[in-house]
């Protein structure tokens, strides 16, 4: 049931009235060029723990600030392929490394605010989001808090969240959307 097998037995079988079978350079290019379909989970776990311990060796030396923007990216980019668990663990591994960054906090308020529809409880992403405005007022918690509002049908408490972003950021898409 394999093509691609039964691709390489035609080419090394010969035409009728051949010899023996010779294999060819392209058919030697094709073993070399085979693609390997079966996932196989443990291994790709072992290669993300190494390379998660290749990353912490080379921010080891580095200013927290920057290890922990490293990790705000990396969740933002596993949140928008999907990966909410891994996602949310990278902004917690970022507040962890640099404690006065609100970003981390406000990354994981999003997350979870984004979580709130299929979890049915915004209290975790509420928290996050107000944590993040007591390290520094942002617009972005703002939103959170505003989106997290309007879901729960609180329209004056969203109407003051939208404010107080646009007073920090008025020409912010987002609020004024």
């Amino acid at each position: 049931n394999d093509a691609e097998a039964k691709m390489l037995l035609d080419s090394l079988t010969p035409p009728a009235g051949g010899g023996g079978i010779v294999p060819s350079s392209t058919t030697s290019k094709a073993l070399l060029e085979r693609i390997k379909r079966n996932y196989e989970e443990d291994a790709f776990r072992q290669m993300t723990t190494q390379m998660k311990g290749w990353v912490e060796q080379q921010f080891a030396r580095s200013d927290p600030r920057a290890h922990a923007r490293f990790h705000v990216e990396l969740g933002k980019e596993l949140l928008a392929h999907g990966f909410t668990t891994e996602a949310e663990a990278e902004f917690h591994h970022a507040a962890a490394v640099d404690p006065s960054s609100a970003a981390p906090l406000t990354a994981l308020a999003a997350a979870l605010a984004e979580d709130y529809d299929a979890l049915g409880d915004a209290r975790e992403a509420r928290a996050q989001a107000e944590a993040s405005l007591r390290i520094r007022e942002s617009a972005e918690a703002y939103l959170v808090l505003a989106r997290l509002d309007l879901r729960e049908n609180r329209m004056e408490a969203a109407a003051q969240n939208i404010n107080r972003a646009l007073q920090l950021e008025p020409g912010n898409p987002a609020g004024q959307d």
